[in-house]
Parts: C-alpha cells; sequence; structure tokens
C-alpha cells in the first residue's frame, strides 16, 4: 500500500505531539553504527583533551628542565671561576716545592752514605736470616708430624666415638668402621650397619679437630659426590641410605644451625651425638 502525503504529515503531525516516539523512530530508522557515532566521537574528543593536557605537561616539565640546567650551567661557570684561582695557587705552591726539592736533593746526597753503611750491616743480617730460615724449616717438618699425628688420633677417636653410638641405638655394625682414601672418596669411616628393624644402612664420617660451618659445607658437597653415591650402590645394591656424620674434638656453636638442616649428625667428646642425623637417600 502506497504511503501518501497526508499521512506523512500526520506522522511528523503524531511525531511532534509525541517526543518519546522520535526516539523509537530514530533506533528503527539508523543502523547501530549511526547511533554510536555521536558517542565515539565523544570518546574520540575525551582522548583528544586528554592528549592534549598531557603534552601541555610535557611541555611545564621540559621549561621546568631547562630552568634546572640554566641553574646548574650557572653554578658551574661559577665553579670555573673558583677553580681558576686554585690553579693560580697551586702554581705559587708548585714554584714553593721546587725550592724544596733542591733542598731534597742534598739531604738524599747525605742518606745515600747512610744507605751504603746499612747495606753492610743488612748483608750481615742476611747471613743470620739463612740460618733462622733453616730452623723455622725444622720446626715446621715437626709440626707437620705432630699435625698428621694428631689427625689420626682425631679420626681414631671419631670412628670410636660413632661405635659407640650405633651401639646404644641398637645398631649391629656388619663390618669394622674403616676410612677410605680414593680421590673424592676419601672419608674418614665407613661401615655397613643393620637397623633394629632389620634395614641395611651405611654410616659415613668426616672427623676434624676443630668444626666450623665450612667443614659441614664440604661435607655436603662430598654426600652428593656422583663418585661417591655409585660407590655406595655397586658395594650393597641392598643398602637403602646413608647416615652421616661429623665428629670434632671442639665443636662451633654456629656450625650445628647448617648441619641439622642438612640432616647431618653431630658427634662431640665427651656429650657423643649431639645431632640425630636423617637417612640420605642415594
Amino acid at each position: 500500500m502506497a504511503f501518501t502525503v497526508k499521512e506523512f504529515t500526520d506522522l511528523l503531525k503524531l511525531l511532534d505531539e509525541h517526543p518519546e516516539w522520535r526516539e523509537e523512530l530514530r533506533r528503527r530508522l539508523l543502523t547501530d553504527d549511526l547511533l554510536a557515532l555521536p558517542e565515539r566521537e565523544d570518546r574520540h574528543f575525551r582522548q583528544i583533551l586528554l592528549i592534549l593536557q598531557e603534552l601541555a605537561e610535557a611541555q611545564k616539565r621540559t621549561e621546568d628542565e631547562l630552568q634546572a640546567l640554566a641553574r646548574r650551567v650557572e653554578g658551574l661557570t661559577q665553579r670555573v671561576d673558583d677553580l681558576a684561582a686554585q690553579v693560580q695557587a697551586l702554581t705559587k705552591r708548585v714554584d714553593d716545592l721546587t725550592k724544596r726539592v733542591d733542598d731534597l736533593a742534598a739531604q738524599v746526597q747525605a742518606l745515600t752514605q747512610r744507605v751504603d753503611d746499612l747495606t753492610v750491616q743488612l748483608q750481615a743480617l742476611a747471613v743470620r736470616f739463612e740460618e733462622l730460615t733453616g730452623q723455622v724449616q725444622s720446626l715446621a717438618r715437626r709440626v707437620d708430624r705432630f699435625g698428621a699425628r694428631l689427625g689420626v688420633e682425631t679420626e681414631r677417636q671419631g670412628r670410636a666415638r660413632l661405635a659407640e653410638v650405633l651401639q646404644r641405638k641398637g645398631f649391629r655394625l656388619l663390618e669394622p668402621i674403616l676410612a677410605i682414601a680414593r680421590g673424592p672418596l676419601e672419608v674418614d669411616g665407613l661401615a655397613r650397619v643393620e637397623t633394629p628393624d632389620g634395614r641395611r644402612l651405611w654410616v659415613l664420617l668426616e672427623a676434624t679437630e676443630r668444626l666450623f660451618p665450612r667443614n659441614v659445607s664440604r661435607f655436603i658437597r662430598k654426600l652428593r659426590h656422583p663418585a661417591l653415591t655409585a660407590y655406595l650402590r655397586a658395594e650393597d645394591p641392598t643398602a637403602e641410605a646413608v647416615l652421616p656424620y661429623l665428629y670434632g674434638t671442639t665443636v662451633y656453636r654456629h656450625s650445628l644451625a647448617g648441619a641439622q638442616e642438612a640432616g647431618i649428625g653431630i658427634l662431640t667428646d665427651p656429650v657423643g651425638e649431639v645431632i640425630e642425623p636423617r637417612s640420605w637417600v642415594f
């Protein structure tokens, strides 16, 4: 059916009488893009205003920086003037030092004679030094031999203390606790034991005269060495784990925290077991 002019005129009149219909008609006639156009334009306008505001702030910051630079240049100019005055003063001091150098040259000549005299005395002292060096070397060899004997005795005490602790706990030694010296496998005591519940374990001992935190760190690295793990597995595949012990004739308190955290047992005299070890599964 055709839409006449009169009907269109009537439509316009109705739209004037009912403004709320115009909005509905607009939504029916216009696409979503056209309806959203004013909102998008308003958003773009706000973005442009924001950019302009940021540019204005950046310009303000630039002006502030230029003013700061100007103040720095002024300060540097003053410093250059001060340095020029200092150079002038230093020139005067150099002249004074030149005179002093001449005086010192005369003193050096006098000292040269004294050095010649001291050279004679030094030669005599050199002979005496050679004699003392021989005596010191002899003493060093004696100290080394004593240290070696002391180390052997410390290891023996550590193995004895470990055997006592294992016996008190009800462990059965399957072999003597012996030392091993084979590259990275060098340990002061190693043996297989059987627990009260029938499990088979390794016990491993490192002994030292004085037990510091660094001894704990070295022992942990040794326990993690692949060669040691391979050796223990090859020697007894039935052993489930290893109980690591550190023995010290003197144990320093600040070494206990690292040992306890790593699960390493600590032995000393006359206390015995200070820290109980945890099993290291390999």
